[in-house]
């Protein structure tokens, strides 16, 4: 069983969260890099940090590119995109000695 870390948590759940506010009606790949930035402490976000990318020129990006609608209280669905990132970290994990889910393992 692969238990996800408090980062890798707080990342999935800010993409939902973003997701949410943005009145989007599904959760994307797009909608986890600014959930993997919002973890600024974790692997992931210094590596992306490291690159230049920032949360709020994504979140600008993403905005132009997407626009917004009404914020949507109801639970929306993962992408099949945002799922087979999802379940190849996980096989990875699996695959691993270690058995935490950490974000840096969020990228196949």
């Amino acid at each position: 069983t692969v238990t996800f870390t408090a980062h890798a948590q707080g990342s999935l759940g800010a993409a939902g969260a973003l997701s949410q506010r943005l009145g989007h009606d599904y959760v994307g790949s797009e909608h986890l890099l600014l959930g993997l930035l919002q973890e600024s402490r974790s692997t992931a976000a210094r590596i992306l940090s490291a690159q230049g990318l920032t949360r709020r020129n994504l979140q600008n990006l993403l905005v132009t590119a997407l626009g917004t609608g009404t914020p949507l209280a109801c639970r929306r669905p993962l992408t099949p995109r945002l799922e087979r990132i999802v379940e190849a970290a996980v096989a990875e994990a699996e695959r691993s000695v270690e058995d935490t889910l950490s974000s840096k393992r969020e990228f196949p």
